[in-house]
């Protein structure tokens, strides 16, 4: 009986020994699972990390694009705003000159006819 109880004790911790190895194996084999995964999971992230970086690189080229166009536009309306105010000066200029010319012309026929006029009071005679 002593024989049976060796037996059984003998074989009880064989079963156990088994049972540790069977489960650090299958907890091996469910790290290496995780592991696997995880490092698939970190592949997908650094794939996605670079598309995000090309995207943003892209955006900030046509962002730098959109602002030399900007500048480039800016120059244009203030170019052809003072093209504008100089031709509308040309012809303010222009016109106060010819003007100036008409006044000039119009103080000397006022000029002239008050001439005539004191003339004209000074001897009744000449009157048309």
């Amino acid at each position: 009986m002593k024989r049976s109880a060796q037996k059984v004790f003998v074989l009880a911790i064989g079963v156990i020994m088994f049972m540790l190895i069977a489960g650090c194996e299958e907890q091996n084999i469910s790290n290496t699972k995780k592991g696997r995964l995880v490092a698939v999971e970190n592949i997908r992230l650094k794939k996605e990390l670079e598309q995000r970086d090309k995207e943003i690189e892209k955006q900030e080229k046509l962002l730098e694009k959109c602002l030399q166009e900007k500048i480039l536009l800016e120059e244009k309306v203030r170019k052809g705003i003072r093209d504008q105010v100089n031709d509308i000066l040309g012809v303010v200029i222009e016109e106060s000159a010819k003007l100036r010319q008409e006044n000039k012309k119009l103080k000397t026929q006022i000029e002239q006819l008050k001439k005539e006029l004191a003339e004209v009071k000074k001897d009744p005679s000449l009157k048309p």
